[in-house]
């Protein structure tokens, strides 16, 4: 439901279509309307990010055409763009530690040294 472009080739880019942008647009509010609200989870687990790397390790496998990936070159280029976004990966995992975590602060001594 995409418009082709004939400069650009990479299909999620493309402009989308007056008639999709209509059936889009008729969805906004559906499920308040009909009394569904969908949260978003809250709850992270290992058990549920294990299957996400697998998923991504497996496709950057693909993608670099190689059957097995050292993890540092992944985290290597995870770091290459958590810097790109003039973050640190510290700073990146302390967020998240902060924002999974049961307490109200976290422990940071946990990364010293």
């Amino acid at each position: 439901m995409r418009q082709p472009s004939r400069t650009d080739k990479t299909r999620s880019r493309w402009q989308l279509t007056e008639a999709w942008k209509i059936v889009i647009e008729s969805f906004k509010g559906f499920g308040i309307l009909t009394g569904i609200v969908r949260e978003k989870i809250k709850d992270v687990t290992i058990d549920r990010l294990v299957p996400q790397l697998a998923g991504l390790c497996t496709s950057f496998a693909a993608l670099t055409r190689k059957e097995r990936i050292p993890i540092y070159e992944i985290l290597k280029r995870a770091e290459t763009h958590i810097k790109r976004k003039g973050k640190t990966t510290k700073g990146v995992i302390e967020e998240k530690m902060q924002r999974y975590s049961l307490f109200e602060k976290t422990y940071a001594g946990l990364w010293e040294g």
